[in-house]
């Protein structure tokens, strides 16, 4: 595997590279063509351009073959060293913000692009399947957490977590903040109060919600399962007996301002010190994560190095591949245009889209046929 990203070199360095993919990727087919490679997948993102290369070849000689010209520092990974660094590429351990999302669809196109110039080999088509498989059985133990952008924000995120209803106490910027993210997270129904009615009415015609007066929430509760609190000076005590579904409590007023609710056995009660300390925890968890995804990546790069110098074809992975692939469209999905699904309708979802690519699995023996014979 050679190439560079953003870790190596700058932006602007790679630009080279990135203006010249049609010009490299001609390269490779030409160097097929001639017998000096088997195969090539050509990996170009925002912040890397790498290639993948199959061959019994000088490495030297392709480098400078398919890089002349450039004047990009490169940085090359051989055999075992390759797969290892392509899994924890497509696991998202290589990218400037650690286990986001978009990488393990960009490396399934680069392999269907390449597949689709006439680039990939069977060894190829073999590292494919097994790569995909192995990043995806990393990645389903991530912890769900990035850095929130504001104390209001993440908790956003705590309280979406309860539910999609969810009363906003306050109507200043920080409770506009958080009207947003939730609101993006996928929040169905917001509720504000404020003592200035006017002011949570202006919000909840933003925002397609309701309104009222803090005292009004107080005598006649919304059916909530979550609480943001953004305001000064008035101390609180929600009615929690007369809100069963309420979850979960977030104070994010400076000083806090919610009193009783500390150890309360049915509600999550979290003020800024325990904001603080929650988002330690989840940065605690994402870098533990990422040690146990690198252990992850260099066993499963021997296995599949041990598995393509054998020339063992798994069809059962394969197809296997096509189910994990059903399984990330819909994981796409719950993100985007399903992520105000409950969460017990999202995983009957997932459960039905799993059931539907099994049975389907058969359609796919094309595939299976074409990839046993290249």
């Amino acid at each position: 595997m050679l190439g560079a990203c953003q870790r190596q070199v700058s932006l602007a360095e790679m630009q080279p590279l990135h203006r010249a993919q049609a010009e490299v990727e001609e390269r490779l087919l030409r160097a097929r063509a001639a017998g000096r490679l088997r195969g090539a997948m050509v990996l170009a993102t925002c912040n890397r351009f790498e290639v993948l290369i199959e061959t019994d070849q000088d490495v030297d000689a392709l480098e400078a073959e398919v890089f002349a010209g450039y004047g990009v520092p490169l940085q090359s990974f051989c055999d075992e060293a390759a797969l290892e660094h392509l899994i924890r590429v497509a696991t998202g351990l290589e990218s400037l913000v650690l286990g986001e999302d978009q990488i393990q669809g960009q490396v399934t196109q680069a392999f269907r692009s390449s597949g689709s110039l006439g680039l990939l080999s069977k060894g190829l088509n073999m590292v494919y399947s097994r790569v995909v498989q192995a990043s995806r059985r990393t990645r389903q133990s991530r912890p769900v957490v990035a850095s929130a952008r504001s104390v209001a924000e993440l908790a956003a995120r705590i309280c979406r977590k309860a539910g999609a209803r969810i009363a906003i106490i306050g109507a200043g910027s920080t409770a506009q903040t958080a009207a947003e993210s939730l609101r993006e997270l996928g929040a169905t129904s917001l509720h504000f109060a404020n003592r200035t009615v006017a002011n949570a009415q202006g919000l909840a015609s933003h925002f397609e919600g309701t309104a009222g007066s803090i005292d009004e929430l107080l005598a006649s509760p919304p059916e909530v399962e979550a609480v943001i609190v953004a305001i000064h000076g008035r101390q609180l005590s929600l009615p929690v007996a007369n809100m069963p579904s309420l979850q979960a409590v977030v104070d994010i007023s400076q000083p806090t301002v919610v009193t009783g609710l500390d150890g309360h056995p049915r509600v999550r009660f979290l003020d800024l010190d325990g904001l603080a300390r929650c988002e330690q925890q989840h940065e605690q968890a994402l870098h533990d994560w990422q040690r146990r995804g690198a252990s992850c990546a260099a066993e499963a790069a021997a296995a599949i190095w041990t598995a393509l110098q054998k020339g063992e074809v798994d069809l059962g992975q394969l197809l296997e591949l096509h189910v994990e692939n059903a399984s990330a469209e819909v994981e796409r999905a719950l993100r985007g245009k399903l992520r105000a699904l409950e969460p017990q309708m999202a995983e009957e979802v997932r459960r039905l889209a799993e059931r539907v690519a099994r049975r389907n699995a058969h359609l796919h023996l094309s595939d299976v046929r074409h990839f046993a014979q290249s």
